[in-house]
């Protein structure tokens, strides 16, 4: 404040003319920040993608491996390493722009200041935009008027390079706020609960269906009963359902169709706090 007041008591024209490239820099800087927020973006959820296909790979791995799918999941995965690649690319180039760019237009517009103020102080009137007299300033004054402006300038160059670190933490929050804003898959009862504490163990599937997808389902009609204090093996193939049938109980997954029941109770009747209370799971 002190310095603008001080260049419009000098010279008002050749202050105002001074600071016109300060618009044009705030356009320059809202532009590029809103294009590398929204490329930083791009590149989190590339990359969150990448992660859970590695997740979910290596987690299979066995199933994988026999069923020959080595070179499937190899590609699937290739194409989303591409995918963040490409975005990375996007959100860096612009981000390699960005500072060099304020740097430029700062440049330019002293390079301007300096030839407009030698232009006028060698006895030249100025008229462009606004008038400025022959003789009315200095080479001193244009001396002063570069330094103070190079005050104002500079806190601007500094901005630019805290603005690709700033957008890109944004990005980040944004995208961890969207994955918590998500609509959860398994939704807790609205229901108040009056019942037992401490459940017996009794379980029962009746026509249970469940696939990660609806187009395809990976249980069908599931019916089983399962008395309390029961000893029952689950005897199959890798891959054929036998843990994603246990994790139903505790409503890990949601069920397609049919009912999951302990105790003589829909399980989606009780609070999810004491269904996992209650059901414990030692995971190979």
């Amino acid at each position: 404040m002190a310095w603008s007041i001080f260049l419009l008591a000098n010279s008002p024209p050749y202050a105002l003319l001074s600071i016109v490239i300060v618009p044009a820099l705030a356009v320059v800087v809202f532009s590029y920040t809103s294009s590398i927020k929204a490329a930083a973006k791009k590149t989190s959820k590339a990359a969150g993608e990448v992660a859970d296909v590695a997740v979910e790979d290596v987690g299979a791995i066995t199933v994988i491996k026999a069923f020959d799918l080595v070179e499937r999941e190899t590609d699937r995965f290739n194409k989303y390493v591409d995918k963040t690649r490409k975005a990375g690319l996007r959100a860096g180039g612009l981000q390699a722009q960005f500072t060099p760019l304020v740097t430029v237009l700062v440049g330019i517009g002293t390079a301007v200041i300096i030839g407009i103020g030698a232009y006028v102080a060698s006895g030249s009137t100025f008229s462009f935009l606004v008038t400025i007299p022959a003789a009315s300033i200095g080479i001193g004054t244009v001396i002063l008027f570069i330094t103070l402006l190079a005050e104002l300038f500079q806190p601007m160059k500094d901005l630019s390079k805290l603005t690709n670190i700033a957008t890109s933490a944004a990005a980040g929050a944004e995208r961890i706020q969207d994955i918590l804003n998500q609509t959860p898959e398994v939704i807790e009862t609205s229901t108040p609960y009056a019942g037992p504490q401490t459940l017996r163990g009794e379980i029962t599937f009746e026509n249970v269906t469940f696939g990660y997808t609806p187009e395809k389902l990976i249980l069908k009609g599931i019916n089983l009963h399962i008395p309390a204090g029961r000893k029952v093996a689950l005897v199959g193939l890798s891959g054929g359902g036998k843990t994603t049938l246990v994790k139903l109980i505790p409503r890990f997954y949601e069920v397609s169709g049919g009912v999951v029941k302990l105790d003589g109770r829909d399980t989606r009747q009780y609070p999810l706090s004491l269904l996992r209370q209650n059901v414990g799971m030692v995971l190979q």
